[in-house]
């Protein structure tokens, strides 16, 4: 659970700079599941106030805690859009295919 009082301070410590946007890289790789859901429960308490790109290969958090997505695949951008959109009715067969699981 260290981690996530790491990322309760440094976020305490951007919020008075009164940014725009928050990036995220990874933020729950190698945590737990209880800590996984800290952090999402921190994403959506931000949500309204702050754009937030998180950048994540967890489709199952993307799906979870976005309203949009971007999905790459080796450096191109295969598609963008409402996250429902591109998790429930893509159209862009490589999108389907990360999704099922098709890629090693």
């Amino acid at each position: 659970m260290e981690r996530i009082g790491d990322y309760a301070e440094s976020i305490a410590r951007l919020l008075p700079l009164k940014p725009r946007v928050i990036l995220m890289d990874e933020p729950c790789s190698a945590l737990d599941t209880r800590a996984t859901n800290a952090v999402e429960e921190l994403i959506a308490g931000f949500r309204n106030d702050y754009s937030i790109i998180i950048v994540t290969h967890n489709t199952a958090q993307a799906r979870r805690v976005s309203d949009e997505g971007i999905f790459m695949l080796l450096g191109e951008v295969i598609e963008h859009g409402r996250t429902a959109q591109i998790f429930l009715s893509s159209k862009e067969s490589k999108t389907i295919d990360y999704i099922q699981r098709r890629y090693a």
